[in-house]
């Protein structure tokens, strides 16, 4: 997920990629904008590496990572995005993603 106008001032908006930088209709902002271009950052390849290692424990869990200036930086692991209410995802989206999720049978 890429954040877009994250400033003081501007609506910020959302957009999912697949690792292959194609653009997923996964957000309202999406379908409004489909052929916006958010060019694919220097590093995503190594930053999605470091989150499959951070992440492989858990069955479910968000891996906040940010590039800045070429470098990596971990900001933290998420349990409960947005305690499970971002209205900000289309309900399609939540049912496509839930349907990945394989919770334990402990």
């Amino acid at each position: 997920m890429i954040c877009v106008d994250r400033i003081i001032g501007k609506k910020v908006k959302y957009f999912y990629f697949d690792r292959d930088w194609n653009m997923m209709p996964y957000t309202q902002d999406a379908l409004n904008d489909p052929n916006r271009i958010i060019p694919k950052p220097d590093h995503i390849d190594e930053a999605f590496e470091y989150a499959e290692k951070l992440s492989k424990d858990f069955p479910f869990v968000r891996v906040d990572l940010y590039i800045v200036n070429g470098k990596i930086y971990f900001g933290e692991l998420t349990f409960t995005p947005s305690a499970g209410l971002d209205s900000g995802r289309l309900r399609s989206t939540d049912e496509i993603l839930g349907a990945q999720l394989v919770l334990p049978l402990k």
